[in-house]
C-alpha cells in the first residue's frame, strides 16, 4: 500500500470540476478587467501579465488536492489490540455455478471461506457478505466464527436475485462492514470468478483505495465450462451454449489497487490456503493485549495546505520584495513540514512508552497525540491508563478533563459529566472542568429520555385513584366442576421434560440458514409476494 492514492477518491470529479470553475472565472475576470482597462488607459500603459490570478488559481488546485487527502507512502503505528478484522465476500452470480473447478465454483467459494474462518486466531473478527446483482452485508463482524461457518450453507446459488454480477456493488456492501475508526487491521477476501459484464471494476477500483487490503481468489479455469440448466447446458438467444470463464485480469487489478495479492484455483479448485491466511493475519500478533507495528498510508495533506497558503499570500504580496518573499517560501515550506509530521509525532511516544508503559505524562501525551490524529479509541484508553497511573493530582485532572472532551465528541454526556467531576475532585479550581461541567448538565437536562422499551416497569402515574374500585363480578358466571373427583382433587403440576426429551426435540429442530440469509437479504419477502393468491 506504499502507492499513490486519495483518501477520498470520489471527490476526485467534484474537485476537478470546482477547480475549473474558479480557474474559468478568474480567467474571464482577467480578461473583463484588461479590456476596461485599455478602453480606459490606452494599449501602452496595460500589462499583459496578471500574476495575482495565476497565484490564485495555483493555490485552488493545491485546496483541491488537500481535500481529495494524497497519501504516498507507509507509516508505522503501535496498536495494543491483536487480531484482525476480516470480511469475505462470496460471488454467488450464476457464472459460479460452472462446474470447471469441481463440484462448482460456489462450493469451492464456501470451502476457502470455512478454511479461514476455522484457523482465525480468539482476537480477530469476521463477518460475510455475498453479491451477485447487488452486494448485500450478511452479518456484522463478529469473533463468533463458528456461527459464521454454519451460515456458509445457506449461501447458495437462489441467495441474491437478480443473478447478473455487480463486483463493485459487492465491494461497496463489504467494506460498509468495517467500523471506520477502528485501528485494526482491516482485510477483505473476495471469491469470485472475476466476471462482470455490467462493466463496473473501475467503481469497485475507487472502492478498494479505502485502507482495506484485499485479497482475492480467482475461481474457475482459463478454459472455462459451460453453466447447468434444467435440461442441459444455458444457452444464450441463438442456441449456443454459454461458456463461462474466470476474469484472472479483472481480480489482479483490484487486488493491485489495494495493496493485496490474487490467487488462482488449479483444474481441481485448489490453491494455496495457508498461504492466503497467512497474508490475512500479516503483521497481526496472536497474544491478546500485546502491542503490534501497523502499516498505514501516510496523509501528504499538509505539503497541499502549505502550498495553498503560500499561493494566497503570494497573491496578495506581489510587490513585496525578494528577501520578504523568500522569508514567505521559508515559512510555507516549515508549515507543511510541521503538518505532515503532526500524525508521525505518536512513533517517537510509543517507543517510549513501550519502555515505561506506566508513565503517567507520557500516557497522557500519547492520548493527546492520538485524539489530535482522530484516534479516538486509543487516545481514551491511553488518558484512562493515564488517570490510573498518575501520582500528581495535575496529571491525573488533566487525564480526566479530556476524557470528557472525547465523551462529549461522541455525545456520551453521562460519561463526559462524570469525567468532568473526577477532574475537579483532583483539581477544584479547574476553570474549564467546571464550565463543561455546566454544560454537559444543561445538555443532560435538555435531552429527552430514552422511550421505554418492553418490559421495562411502567413508571408511576399521579392520576391514579389511590382507592380504585373494584369490577363488579355479579354478572359473571359461576364455574361448576365437571365432577365431584375434580371438585375434590387438586390439580396436578406438568413434570418437567427430562434432559433424553429434550435432546430429542432439538434433534427433531431442522437448522435452515438459508432462510436467515434470505431474510437479511430481503430475498425471503421478495419470493413471498411472487407467490400466487388464491
Amino acid at each position: 500500500m506504499s502507492g499513490f492514492s486519495f483518501l477520498h477518491p470520489d471527490w476526485v470529479i467534484p474537485s476537478a470540476a470546482a477547480t475549473a470553475f474558479v480557474g474559468l472565472m478568474l480567467w474571464r475576470g482577467a480578461r473583463s478587467g484588461r479590456e476596461r482597462a485599455l478602453r480606459l488607459l490606452g494599449p501602452g500603459r496595460v500589462s499583459g501579465r496578471s500574476r495575482p490570478d495565476a497565484w490564485l488559481a495555483a493555490a485552488a488546485l493545491c485546496i483541491a488536492i488537500a481535500l481529495l487527502g494524497p497519501r504516498l507512502g507507509v507509516r508505522s503505528v503501535w496498536i495494543s489490540e491483536s487480531g484482525v478484522d476480516l470480511v469475505v465476500l462470496i460471488d454467488t452470480s450464476r457464472s459460479m455455478d460452472a462446474r470447471d473447478t469441481p463440484p462448482s465454483r460456489l462450493d469451492r467459494a464456501r470451502r476457502a471461506a470455512d478454511y479461514l474462518l476455522a484457523n482465525l486466531e480468539p482476537g480477530d473478527r469476521a463477518a460475510l457478505a455475498a453479491f451477485a446483482g447487488r452486494g448485500v452485508a450478511l452479518t456484522p463482524l463478529t469473533p463468533d466464527t463458528a456461527a459464521l461457518r454454519e451460515l456458509l450453507s445457506g449461501i447458495d446459488a437462489s441467495l441474491i436475485e437478480p443473478r447478473s454480477s455487480n463486483l463493485a456493488a459487492g465491494v461497496e456492501s463489504a467494506l460498509s462492514i468495517f467500523d471506520r475508526d477502528s485501528e485494526r487491521p482491516r482485510t477483505l477476501v473476495v471469491l469470485s470468478d472475476g466476471e462482470d459484464p455490467s462493466g463496473t471494476e473501475d467503481r469497485a477500483f475507487d472502492l478498494a483505495q479505502s485502507g482495506v487490503r484485499v485479497f482475492a481468489v480467482a475461481l474457475g479455469t482459463d478454459t472455462g465450462a459451460t453453466l447447468p440448466d434444467v435440461s442441459g447446458p444455458l444457452r444464450d438467444a441463438s442456441g449456443a451454449p454459454i461458456l463461462s470463464h474466470r476474469d484472472t485480469a479483472r481480480l489482479s487489478r483490484l487486488t493491485e489497487t489495494a495493496g493485496g495479492r490474487l490467487w488462482e484455483t488449479n483444474a481441481f479448485g485448489e490453491f494455496d490456503t495457508p498461504a492466503l491466511l497467512a497474508a490475512v493475519r500479516e503483521g497481526v500478533s496472536g497474544n491478546s493485549g500485546e502491542r503490534v507495528a501497523r502499516q498505514i498510508p501516510a496523509s501528504r495533506t499538509g505539503w497541499a495546505a502549505a502550498l495553498a497558503l503560500g499561493f494566497l499570500l503570494s497573491a496578495g504580496g506581489r510587490r513585496w520584495p525578494i528577501p520578504r518573499r523568500a522569508a514567505l517560501a521559508t515559512a510555507s515550506l516549515v508549515l507543511a513540514a510541521s503538518v505532515g509530521a503532526a500524525t508521525d509525532a505518536i512513533d517517537p511516544l510509543e517507543a517510549r512508552l513501550r519502555t515505561a508503559p506506566d508513565n503517567a505524562r507520557l500516557l497522557l501525551r500519547s492520548g493527546l497525540a492520538h485524539a489530535r490524529a482522530d484516534q479516538p479509541e486509543i487516545a481514551r484508553r491511553r488518558l484512562q491508563a493515564a488517570a490510573i497511573f498518575a501520582n500528581e493530582n495535575e496529571i491525573a485532572a488533566l487525564a480526566h478533563y479530556n476524557l470528557g472532551v472525547l465523551a462529549l465528541e461522541r455525545s456520551d454526556y453521562t460519561t463526559a459529566r462524570d469525567a468532568f467531576l473526577d477532574a475537579l475532585v483532583f483539581d477544584p479550581s479547574d476553570a474549564f472542568s467546571r464550565f463543561n461541567l455546566e454544560w454537559t448538565l444543561f445538555a443532560l437536562r435538555a435531552t429527552p429520555p430514552e422511550p421505554a422499551q418492553r418490559g421495562d416497569p411502567e413508571p408511576p402515574r399521579d392520576d391514579r385513584p389511590t382507592d380504585p374500585e373494584p369490577a363488579p363480578f355479579e354478572n359473571l358466571p359461576t364455574p361448576q366442576p365437571e365432577s365431584a373427583t375434580a371438585k375434590t382433587q387438586p390439580a396436578r403440576a406438568a413434570e418437567p421434560a427430562s434432559e433424553r426429551d429434550l435432546e430429542r426435540w432439538m434433534e427433531g429442530v431442522r437448522d435452515d440458514p438459508s432462510r436467515a440469509l434470505r431474510q437479511a437479504t430481503g430475498e425471503d419477502s421478495r419470493s413471498a409476494k411472487r407467490r400466487p393468491v388464491w
